[in-house]
């Protein structure tokens, strides 16, 4: 048995087995769908080097436009 923290709510819970768990790593559905919801209404999300990510995605003597077709 493992104790761990529901990273929404920050209940402490005990687990059997983590990885069998249909909430992991949340304490329930609710919990769960909260975070979802989150990363979808883009409260979070991943921290990106935009200017490096524009030199890496463009091609060679062509300048970066991210919203042309197919990038």
């Amino acid at each position: 048995m493992r104790e761990v923290t529901c990273p929404q709510c920050q209940l402490r819970f005990k687990v059997q087995d983590l990885a069998a768990d249909a909430y992991a790593p949340f304490c329930s559905q609710r919990c769960r769908d909260l975070d979802l919801g989150n990363w979808l209404n883009e409260r979070y999300s991943v921290p990106v080097e935009t200017e490096r990510v524009a030199r890496m995605m463009h091609r060679e003597g062509e300048e970066y436009d991210p919203f042309a077709a197919g990038e």
